[in-house]
């Protein structure tokens, strides 16, 4: 029998809780909903990660990593593979190619967190591909807000 480790129980009771995170999917076309789900998912499991006791296992990660970098790994899937209807959609599967276009933890972290008056405040630091998925981000947005 598998016993789960206390940090384990907490990427599973997260993970439950995550449909509360993407209430606003509620409203959104289907594929937007898969996708905000998957982003509120993503989210949980890299807090949970985050917040996990630094390993020196050398290569590879622990059983709790691991848990964890699955689910980031098929959210990050679902939110790939599926087509956005809104700018809302559009706007996370940006952000999620975002935090695979820097090496900047503040960069990073803002682009995880959703953050763009921070992105926007470091415009001019970021590398030509982040500037580039910014400026369509804020093209989204207007369009959002237009709407």
């Amino acid at each position: 029998m598998t016993t789960i480790s206390a940090s384990r129980r907490a990427v599973i009771g997260a993970l439950a809780i995550s449909p509360m995170i993407a209430a606003p999917a509620l409203a959104a076309p289907a594929g937007d909903k898969a996708i905000i789900a998957a982003w509120g998912q993503r989210a949980v499991a890299l807090d949970t990660y985050s917040s996990l006791p630094f390993s020196e296992t050398g290569f590879g990660y622990t059983p709790d990593e691991k848990a964890c970098w699955d689910i980031i790994d098929a959210a990050e899937e679902m939110i790939r593979g599926t087509v956005a209807a809104t700018p809302q959609g559009i706007v996370i599967q940006l952000l999620c190619a975002m935090t695979h276009s820097t090496a900047e933890r503040k960069a990073d972290d803002a682009a995880t967190h959703g953050d763009l008056d921070a992105l926007h405040a470091m415009d001019s630091d970021l590398d030509w591909d982040m500037r580039l998925i910014l400026a369509a981000i804020r093209s989204l947005k207007a369009m959002e807000d237009r709407a």
